[in-house]
């Protein structure tokens, strides 16, 4: 019984002396890398900082439209170089038109190369320009273009120079 007493006040101080140890050396590497001597050093170092160059790329409107609802002006919207899906399904359009002329997926804006087409999708009631019925067709400046054969929904495009 005397001798596990031992073993067991032996391995106390062992245990102790180990934790002594470390965190004396822990107390020694924060003394090695105290802020006094990172500020000298920082000091006697040529070091000049300037953030990089920020190049940013302005999206230029290639052109807008004006959106008609039984012939109330309801938005103005600028043309990125960006698709714009118009329909009234809000989960599959950018321009969300609650009409029940216009499809799920109506039409499409698509920019390429600084010009603007729009894509009829397969609607029930068809994309018009100048009331012509069109598949997909570039667009010019002051084009008007219905939605549906009945003529409640207008958009005019106007192509910015």
């Amino acid at each position: 019984m005397n001798l596990k007493i031992i073993i067991i006040i032996v391995g106390i101080f062992i245990f102790a002396g180990i934790l002594v140890f470390i965190l004396k050396w822990r107390n020694q590497k924060k003394q090695d890398f105290s802020e006094e001597d990172l500020s000298t050093e920082i000091e006697d170092t040529d070091v000049s900082l300037s953030p990089p160059p920020v190049i940013k790329k302005e999206k230029q409107s290639i052109g807008e439209i004006d959106i008609f609802v039984k012939d109330k002006k309801i938005s103005t919207t600028d043309i990125m170089d960006q698709e714009i899906r118009i329909g009234r399904d809000p989960t599959k359009s950018t321009i969300i038109i609650s009409e029940p002329i216009i499809s799920k997926l109506h039409c499409s804006l698509i920019t390429e190369n600084n010009r603007v087409f729009i894509k009829d999708n397969h609607s029930t009631n068809g994309t018009y320009i100048n009331n012509e019925k069109i598949s997909e067709q570039e667009l010019e400046t002051n084009d008007i273009i219905f939605l549906g054969k009945k003529g409640t929904i207008k958009i005019i495009f106007r192509k910015k120079s």
